[in-house]
């Protein structure tokens, strides 16, 4: 493919596919590990911001706790809902944790920690 033209030319003769083909080929595997790591410090962002939200919940007695559960849905991906389901008055906010995977956990006041790797 002639790199020589504008993407948007490109773009109009190319099939989608075809085209985010290119763009892949073309980026170096730099910015794909990048994109990983940006990734992985949102994760440690959204699991800090969940852990925010139960001690704000401990710190309540009045807290409508729907609503905080309900904000933290619409603020963030959807795959956080297990752990915000997890979010209650008195929990303790060592026991919210990441169980999505990944490399960076917060885990502020952790004493243990395991990791099981297989089937269940």
């Amino acid at each position: 493919m002639p790199l020589n033209k504008k993407l948007s030319e490109l773009l109009n003769e190319l099939t989608l596919e075809e085209f985010l083909t290119l763009i892949r080929e073309q980026t170096t595997s730099d910015v794909w590990l990048l994109m990983e790591q940006v990734s992985d410090n949102l994760d440690a962002v959204y699991m800090q911001q969940i852990a925010k939200a139960q001690d704000f919940v401990n710190g309540c007695t009045n807290t409508n706790l729907h609503a905080v559960r309900e904000l933290l849905r619409e603020l963030l991906p959807e795959k956080y809902g297990p752990v915000i389901k997890k979010i209650r008055q008195g929990q303790s906010v060592r026991t919210i944790i990441n169980i999505l995977g990944g490399n960076n956990q917060i885990l502020p006041s952790a004493e243990k920690g395991e990791q099981h790797i297989g089937e269940t």
